[in-house]
């Protein structure tokens, strides 16, 4: 009893001299709490920071055929989703992946215009030209981003282009003799062409090893190579 009443007067006595402090308590109950250190009142947590460099395909123009020898005009856009602005000068490119590519002639970079300035937030519009390659079939041609000798960054654009040859009627034993016959698998013969027509022929030997011309009188010899199954080769070898 008397601990209780020298309690009550000592609190009396700091109240009496403006020393009592009575802790605020939120609305509702429960305890104030400060907001974190460096965040603004209110304020709450955000996304994550973008990366320096990144790509997203917008637009794509490549093609889906071609006729062997064709050039064909096209374009790859890609948006600026990175914080650093895209010019030539920085060296920031649209590369071919692998180092190669069989419908582009040029290299293996696609610059951008000279000037040209990308900012976050940009698109940024390659425009070259690819080239049907001189002997038929399926060929594969994939692009990204890069930041020269530092990243590739950002997403791939790719595709699988048909390419068709059409040789003539001259390209047949009208025009190139001894060039018809059939290769078991994984064998490989030798042939002697000839140009036999008063005009230029054209003639493809297959597996990319002999595409030309030959004038009438001129010979040529071509190695075939067959690596799949037994392949008739017909006149001209377009065939094989």
């Amino acid at each position: 009893m008397a601990v209780r009443l020298y309690l009550i007067s000592v609190v009396a006595t700091l109240a009496a001299f403006g020393c009592l402090v009575t802790p605020a308590i939120p609305e509702g109950g429960g305890f104030a709490t400060s907001e974190e250190p460096g965040e603004e009142p209110g304020e709450e947590s955000g996304d994550l920071p973008l990366p320096d460099n990144d790509a997203v395909l917008v637009d794509e123009a490549l093609p889906q055929t071609l006729v062997c020898g064709d050039v064909n005009t096209t374009s790859i856009v890609m948006y600026n989703n990175g914080i650093s602005t895209w010019t030539r000068e920085g060296g920031y490119k649209l590369a071919a992946l692998g180092n190669s590519d069989p419908l582009y002639q040029q290299g293996v970079r696609i610059w951008l215009p000279e000037g040209a300035s990308v900012a976050p937030g940009g698109d940024g519009n390659f425009q070259f030209d690819v080239v049907g390659p001189h002997l038929p079939g399926a060929y594969f041609t994939d692009w990204q981003m890069i930041l020269e000798d530092v990243e590739l960054f950002g997403g791939t654009v790719s595709a699988t282009v048909q390419v068709s040859c059409d040789f003539g009627g001259d390209s047949g034993g009208g025009g190139v003799n001894q060039c018809d016959g059939e290769m078991d698998q994984s064998s490989q013969e030798v042939l002697s062409l000839q140009g036999t027509s008063a005009e230029e022929s054209l003639f493809a030997c297959g597996f990319g090893q002999c595409v030309g011309s030959l004038q009438s009188g001129e010979s040529k010899e071509c190695l075939l190579a067959c690596v799949q199954t037994a392949t008739e080769y017909s006149s001209g070898c377009a065939g094989c």
